[in-house]
């Protein structure tokens, strides 16, 4: 069995090193972000803009975001082939996007559709669109409306918050699919 215990809010356990070694990849991520939120302040003060500071703040944002729908995702086909089996998985579920795979699990298990203006799955769901957009970028147009370099590091604190709240969303939820996901609260 594969364990570790993280600080709070992160205290569960799992069972595979396959879906729980991306949130503790995620863990050390944030933590990285929130050691140096004091450098990345102070090299944006008074809206100066600083190139490496804004590109280490995207590092950590999108390797973030990567890593922590890599977790929900490893752990939802987890889920998937314990709660119908490999053959049944490989064959229906697979292809399936990581929301459609939840819903489809939901129905599956709880034999009721997902109610999608839950909290929680708008802080999911919210997340794997985060990813998608980082995975499938669209040229975009250059506007004034872009986040102005002094307020990228509240910004990407902002994101932060959000990605720990729809992991600890994601972390309640998922165990009433599966009580064998891995993440038992410690």
């Amino acid at each position: 069995m594969f364990t570790k215990t993280l600080p709070f809010p992160y205290q569960w356990q799992g069972i595979s090193a396959g879906h729980t070694d991306y949130l503790f990849a995620y863990y050390e991520i944030e933590r990285e972000f929130r050691r140096r939120t004091p450098e990345f302040q102070a090299s944006t003060k008074g809206g100066s803009h600083n190139r490496r500071v804004q590109l280490e703040l995207t590092k950590l944002y999108i390797t973030g975001t990567l890593t922590s729908c890599c977790y929900i995702e490893a752990t939802v086909n987890f889920v998937g082939v314990t709660q119908v089996g490999q053959k049944y998985y490989e064959e229906v579920m697979e292809s399936l996007s990581t929301i459609k795979k939840i819903e489809l699990l939901h129905l599956l298990v709880k034999k009721e559709i997902v109610i999608e203006k839950g909290h929680e799955y708008k802080l999911i769901k919210s997340l794997i669109k985060k990813r998608d957009e980082i995975v499938h970028p669209k040229a975009k147009e250059r506007s004034e409306g872009m986040v102005a370099m002094h307020g990228l590091v509240e910004s990407l604190e902002n994101e932060f918050k959000e990605m720990d709240a729809a992991l600890i969303a994601f972390r309640d939820y998922i165990v009433t699919l599966e009580p064998l996901a891995g993440l038992g609260v410690v």
